[in-house]
């Protein structure tokens, strides 16, 4: 009851294209277009004005390197699942923004690197890390900066900060 919920709305536009280029060894082009609309307590679209293009709208194209030694799939007709491999999963995501496609007003480019794992140590269980790392260069309003995973909901979820409310810690 004490934490203000922070709504954005958020209108995406997406395209991907993956290739597999051997055991383990993937690349994903997107080409993406982002709206962002905050609602309630966030900070509205007035905060950010822009010399070209529309306050807090973005176009980029981002490549995204993975590598996951020895991974092995589950395939069907229509999905793809991964269940897993006994190595660390590394994965190398560059993004640049291009200002003035479908009114985009931001210049940017993103690294992102992240490696992560899952080891059993008998007898105990098993270990789950993620490391990551990222740098955003270029001035960018809140929303396209790195918002880091919080939880501020009343359920447990492993991909989160279970102790950090969204919008809590934002960095580039």
């Amino acid at each position: 009851p004490s934490i203000s919920r922070k709504f954005i709305e958020t209108k995406d536009w997406r395209l991907e294209v993956f290739k597999e280029w051997g055991k383990g060894i993937s690349t994903t082009l997107f080409l993406s277009h982002r709206k962002f609309n905050p609602l309630l307590n966030l900070p509205s679209k007035d905060s950010f004005p822009t010399n070209s293009g529309e306050s807090l709208n973005s176009s980029e194209i981002a490549i995204k390197l993975r590598f996951a030694y020895l991974e092995q799939f589950i395939e069907g007709d229509y999905f793809r699942y991964s269940i897993g491999t006994r190595y660390p999963v590394a994965e190398l995501m560059i993004s640049k923004g291009i200002p003035g496609i479908l009114n985009s007003a931001y210049n940017f480019t993103k690294f992102n690197l992240s490696v992560k794992d899952k080891m059993r140590i008998s007898p105990l269980g098993t270990l789950s890390y993620k490391v990551y790392a990222g740098k955003v260069i270029g001035a960018l309003p809140f929303s396209f900066l790195e918002v880091h995973p919080g939880n501020d909901l009343y359920y447990f979820n492993s991909n989160t900060f279970n102790l950090m409310t969204r919008f809590e810690y934002i960095s580039d």
